[in-house]
């Protein structure tokens, strides 16, 4: 696919790459499912940047700060990206359903991220995306290191800083609590201290 959410050739984020585009095509609610650092705040922007919403605003809602799911402003459009719905405690289904779900009404779609259903399992959301953890694709790996590499070695002017296959075999081994997340900060950190040569595991990894 073609400017894809997310970069990678494995069949799980092909997946979920093609039921992202198929969600920016209308304003249902949608659930973003993954652990963190997989990449659902940059899911949701592209979702909204595709989407009949792209001109209005992308607005982050956290109940863990606000302590209550947000306000809905009829007349104003916007995708409404919520993290930490679990902190809203019991959410009552009809409420949801009229006040969130009406996409006749309102011209706004939210995007909820979760760790888990446990919190919205009994709203009945219909799509529900998986984003999967790095460790389920470690095919992608390679790629995604070149790509961040690269770009942090314009970032940094490091030209002269390289990898390797073997170095990229390495970080294939490793479990990624973190997930994608945590392999760019990871690379980020060891490129910008590196002067030049080459980028090793052990600068990466420990």
């Amino acid at each position: 696919m073609d400017n894809a959410p997310f970069s990678g050739d494995s069949i799980i984020i092909t997946e979920a790459n093609k039921q992202l585009a198929a969600a920016a095509q209308h304003l249902e609610p949608i659930v973003l499912l993954g652990e963190e650092g997989v990449g659902k705040k940059r899911a949701a922007q592209w979702v909204h940047l595709h989407s009949s919403l792209k001109e209005s605003a992308f607005k982050i809602h956290d109940v863990a700060h606000a302590g209550m799911l947000p306000e809905i402003i009829p007349a104003q459009a916007a995708t409404i990206f919520i993290q930490h719905i679990e902190k809203a405690g019991k959410i009552d289904k009809a409420m949801f359903s009229k006040k969130y779900a009406d996409t006749s009404k309102f011209k706004n779609r939210l995007v909820i991220a979760v760790d888990n259903l446990n919190p919205i399992g009994h709203l009945e959301i219909q799509h529900i995306i998986q984003l999967p953890a790095l460790r389920e694709r470690v095919g992608d790996i390679p790629l995604l290191a070149s790509q961040f590499c690269e770009n942090y070695k314009r970032l940094y002017h490091k030209p002269d800083v390289f990898i390797s296959d073997s170095f990229l075999h390495r970080l294939q081994h490793y479990h990624w609590p973190g997930n994608t997340a945590e392999l760019k900060e990871r690379l980020r950190v060891a490129i910008e201290k590196l002067e030049s040569g080459e980028l090793t595991a052990e600068m990466v990894l420990s």
